[in-house]
């Protein structure tokens, strides 16, 4: 969680803070780890894997929305390409699907470095 306390825990400390089956933890720390929301590291003289939401989780949404943005544009691309010959109105909604992922993309792009710009100036004025 965002707000947990202390923010590394261990998977057993996992299972307890959210009352759920050990599986059910298993499966979702695993999606999170891969979706790197949440990193998993070991500390020295201890055994178990502890795991910590990543400082960086807003950007890495942020980077990947935008991927699945282009995937998507891309995608609906394709099938323009593969229905080349069929009527306006039989390719009226991936038009719009590669219209609607476009638009994502551009507007999401720039507000990714704005916010990466700010972030590199507050960092640079609270360090000493």
């Amino acid at each position: 969680s965002l707000t947990c306390a202390p923010p590394e825990q261990t998977f057993d400390e996992i299972v307890a803070a959210v009352a759920a089956s050990r599986s059910s933890v298993s499966v979702a720390t695993q999606l999170l780890v891969r979706l790197e929301f949440v990193e998993r590291f070991g500390l020295p003289m201890q055994r178990r894997d502890h795991y910590r939401a990543s400082p960086d989780i807003w950007t890495t949404m942020l980077k990947q929305d935008i991927s699945s943005a282009r995937e998507l544009r891309e995608l609906a691309g394709g099938g323009l390409q593969w229905m080349k010959g069929a009527s306006r109105a039989e390719t009226a909604r991936l038009r719009t699907m590669r219209e609607f992922h476009r638009f994502l993309e551009e507007s999401l792009s720039p507000l990714l470095a704005k916010w990466e710009r700010q972030r590199g100036s507050a960092s640079a004025r609270r360090s000493p």
